[in-house]
């Protein structure tokens, strides 16, 4: 890709002044001249002409950061954060941990369901990444025999307690 462009190029006459000036295109960031073997960084540059010359100008992508915030970091984590150069994408994957679960990312006030998520980065973002706990207790207020019954969601499953002892939904009791 074209990082920039470069005005003031051209024949001079011995001894006349030269200036150069470096204008980095758009995700892009000037570095330096290379005159010679020397390296500059004033922008623009000016020389005066006393022999041919040939001078480049050095441009670099600029990098950006990536930052992601969790809700709660005990219950999962993330990869791909980081520093990225402009243009570039950013592939973040949310893990959760056991009895947690993902539920979605927000950036810049928008929410993304999906994972992993991919950005396009040209700027500095932050990302915030919630994960929910997949432990859910709901009390059906029965009475069976005297003996208050109530179901139990745990890693997506269901089951049933009745008194101290845990039961799957098909009757088997868990130790």
């Amino acid at each position: 890709p074209v990082m920039g462009t470069v005005e003031g190029a051209g024949v001079y006459n011995y001894g006349a002044s030269a200036t150069l000036t470096a204008n980095a295109n758009e995700g892009y960031e000037f570095v330096g001249w290379t005159v010679g073997e020397n390296t500059v960084t004033d922008n623009p540059l000016t020389l005066t002409v006393t022999s041919d010359v040939t001078v480049e100008a050095t441009f670099a992508a600029v990098k950006y950061n990536v930052i992601v915030l969790i809700n709660d970091s005990t219950m999962g984590t993330v990869e791909g954060a980081g520093v990225y150069e402009y243009g570039t994408t950013a592939t973040l994957t949310a893990t959760p941990y056991a009895g947690y679960e993902f539920v979605n990312w927000e950036v810049g006030g928008e929410t993304y369901d999906t994972n992993p998520l991919e950005l396009l980065v040209n700027a500095d973002m932050t990302v915030v990444l919630t994960f929910k706990s997949t432990v859910v207790t709901g009390v059906d207020n029965m009475e069976n025999d005297g003996v208050k019954v109530e179901k139990l969601f745990r890693d997506g499953q269901l089951y049933i307690i009745r008194g101290d002892e845990v039961y799957t939904i098909t009757g088997n009791r868990v130790d």
